[in-house]
């Protein structure tokens, strides 16, 4: 899947800002305060956090771009 529509997740990822409504931050919230940081390396650094996705919203747009089936059209 993602080779097929390699041009929308390339857009999707894409890092516009927050203002940007193709922007993949649309859809998740950060949860503040919950951030694990981890040296891994002399000067590399695994950073981690929390965030909720809008399935929703999320859902609604990939069935927009034709990139999954909406739920009521069956199997």
């Amino acid at each position: 899947m993602e080779t097929e529509f390699e041009d929308f997740f390339k857009e999707f990822f894409e890092s516009k800002g927050n203002k940007d409504l193709n922007n993949f931050s649309k859809y998740v919230n950060v949860i503040e305060g919950v951030t694990d940081r981890m040296k891994v390396g002399k000067k590399e650094y695994r950073i981690g956090t929390l965030v909720t996705v809008n399935v929703t919203l999320l859902r609604k747009k990939l069935e927009e771009e034709n990139i999954i089936k909406s739920l009521d059209s069956g199997f």
